[in-house]
C-alpha cells in the first residue's frame, strides 16, 4: 500500500495506535491522531492530534486505522463508513508490509501461551522467529515490520477485536484454539463472536494451513469456507495428534506424550503448538527441547513466592468463565481464591459452580461482587469475604489460609472496574504479596 502523502487518521493512541503512527510516518503519510483519554502521554508522537474526544476531524482522511480497543459502533467510525472512508486495523496495516510467513493464533483462551510455545520450539530448532501482536508484554506487529527478514517466522497473537477489521490478512498457518463466551459486552452475540474468530482463515489459499481444536464443539461444527489444508488436534480422539509434516505425518500417542517435560499449561495449547511446528517440519527432538525450555508469560499461573508454606499464584490474565474453570481444575488442592472484576455480560453459572466445587475460601473484589455473592448464597456456599481493594483481599486470603495452602488470584472477569488492564491488576497483587513478606 502506497501511503506517501496520504491523509491517515489513527483512532486510539495507546500501544498499537502509537506503533501505527510510527509506521505511517515512516511510509510518508500525513497522520492525525485521536483518543478519548485526555490524560494519555502522547508527547513522543509528534503529530497533530486530539485528546478527550473523537471529533469529525477524523473524517478528513483517505484511510482510518482503528486500534483494537475502539469499537466499530463508535459514532465517528459509523460516520466514516457512511462516507466510504476505508477503515482497517493495526494488524491489517502491518501485514501489508510483511513478506515473511505469518503464524496467527486466536481463541478465547491460551493464545499467548501457544504463541510462546511455538516460539520456544522454533528457537530450539534454530529457526529465526519473533512473537508479536496482541500478546503481553510483546510488540505490536507494526513495530517489527522494518526489523525482520523474509526468512523470519512471525508468530502473531490475534484477538477478536483485531479480526473485526481485517480485509486481506492472510496467515500461512492460522490456529483456532477454542471459542467460549467472552467479550459479549462488545460482540452482539455468541454466534457473531464465533464468526469473527473464524475470520482468521477467510483469506487463506491452497498453500496455507488451518489448525483447529477438534474437541471444541463450536469449532468442530464450524462451517468454514477455507481453501487451506485443515488439520485438527485432539485430546480425546486417538491418536492424540496427527499433523502434516514435510516427511508425512507425526503422531503423538499418550505414551509418547510422557516424554514431554512437565509444563503447567493446558495440554490443548501444547498440542496446538506441536501441530504448528509439525507443519513447519520441526523434528521431535527440537519439539521436546523447546517445550523443556519454555517460559510462561507473566500473569498466567505465575508462581510468585511462598510465605510460611503458602504458595501464591498470579493468574490475573484469567478474564472469562472457561479460563477461570480451567485454572482451578489444574491445581492440586482446593485454593484460597481472590476473584472478581468487571462483567463482560457472560453467563456466570460456570464460575459459581467451579467455586462451590473447587474453592476452599473465596475472596471477592470489584464491580461483580454483589452478583457473585448473591449467586453463591443461592448455592449455599458461605465461605466468602467481600474485599474493598487488592490489599484487603490479599491480607484476608492470607489470614484464612493454612501452611500448605495455595492462594491464587484468578479473577474470571475484566479488570477495568479498578485497574487500567490485567497487567496492572496482577502487578498490584504481586506488590501486596511482597508487602506480606515484609510484614511477616
Amino acid at each position: 500500500m502506497n501511503l506517501v502523502d496520504k491523509r491517515v487518521s489513527v483512532v486510539g493512541l495507546r500501544r498499537s495506535g502509537s506503533a501505527v503512527v510510527s509506521l505511517l510516518k515512516r511510509r510518508g503519510a500525513f497522520v492525525f491522531g485521536s483518543d478519548t483519554d485526555r490524560t494519555l502521554d502522547v508527547s513522543s508522537l509528534d503529530i497533530p492530534l486530539e485528546l478527550g474526544r473523537n471529533t469529525k476531524r477524523i473524517l478528513d482522511a483517505d484511510l482510518i486505522v482503528v486500534s483494537p480497543g475502539v469499537s466499530l459502533n463508535n459514532p465517528i467510525i459509523k460516520a466514516a463508513k457512511k462516507e466510504g472512508i476505508k477503515i482497517i486495523g493495526e494488524l491489517e496495516l502491518a501485514s501489508y508490509y510483511i513478506q515473511s510467513k505469518i503464524i496467527a493464533v486466536t481463541g478465547t483462551n491460551g493464545k499467548t501461551t501457544t504463541c510462546l510455545l511455538i516460539d520456544s520450539i522454533m528457537k530450539a530448532a534454530s529457526v529465526d522467529s519473533v512473537v508479536a501482536g496482541n500478546i503481553y508484554p510483546g510488540t505490536p506487529l507494526s513495530l517489527i515490520v522494518d526489523k525482520i527478514s523474509p526468512d523470519t517466522v512471525v508468530i502473531v497473537e490475534v484477538s477478536s477485536f483485531q479480526l473485526e477489521t481485517i480485509e486481506k490478512f492472510r496467515p500461512y498457518i492460522g490456529v483456532l484454539l477454542n471459542v467460549t463466551p467472552d467479550h459479549l459486552d462488545r460482540h452482539p452475540s455468541m454466534e457473531e463472536y464465533i464468526k469473527i474468530k473464524s475470520r482468521i482463515f477467510e483469506n487463506q489459499t491452497e498453500e496455507d494451513f488451518a489448525v483447529m481444536n477438534y474437541d471444541d464443539i463450536n469449532i468442530r461444527n464450524l462451517p468454514i469456507n477455507t481453501r487451506s489444508k485443515r488439520y485438527n488436534f485432539s485430546i480425546t480422539e486417538g491418536p492424540l495428534m496427527s499433523v502434516y509434516t514435510k516427511n508425512g505425518f507425526i503422531c503423538f500417542n499418550e505414551k509418547q506424550l510422557m516424554e514431554i517435560p512437565a509444563i503447567d499449561v493446558p495440554l490443548e495449547d501444547i498440542l496446538a503448538a506441536i501441530s504448528v511446528v509439525g507443519i513447519c517440519g520441526i523434528r521431535k527432538n527440537s519439539i521436546i527441547e523447546g517445550l523443556g525450555t519454555f517460559k510462561a508469560a507473566p500473569h498466567r499461573m505465575e508462581h510468585i513466592g511462598e510465605i510460611y508454606k503458602r504458595t501464591f499464584i498470579n493468574n490475573s490474565m484469567c478474564t472469562n468463565p472457561s479460563s477461570f474453570v480451567k485454572s482451578l481444575e489444574v491445581l492440586t488442592k482446593r485454593p484460597v481464591l481472590i476473584m472478581g472484576g468487571k462483567s463482560k455480560m457472560v453467563d456466570i453459572e460456570p464460575i459459581l459452580d467451579s467455586i462451590v466445587k473447587e474453592v476452599k475460601f473465596c475472596v471477592v473484589v470489584g464491580e461483580v461482587s454483589k452478583l457473585i455473592i448473591t449467586g453463591l448464597k443461592k448455592k449455599n456456599y458461605c465461605d466468602f469475604y467481600v474485599a474493598k481493594e487488592m490489599k484487603d483481599a490479599v491480607r484476608k486470603a492470607y489470614s484464612v489460609s493454612l501452611p500448605g495452602d495455595i492462594v491464587i488470584l484468578s479473577p474470571g472477569f475484566a479488570s477495568f472496574d479498578m485497574f487500567e488492564n490485567f497487567e496492572e491488576r496482577g502487578n498490584t497483587f504481586k506488590k501486596e504479596v511482597d508487602n506480606l513478606f515484609e510484614d511477616w
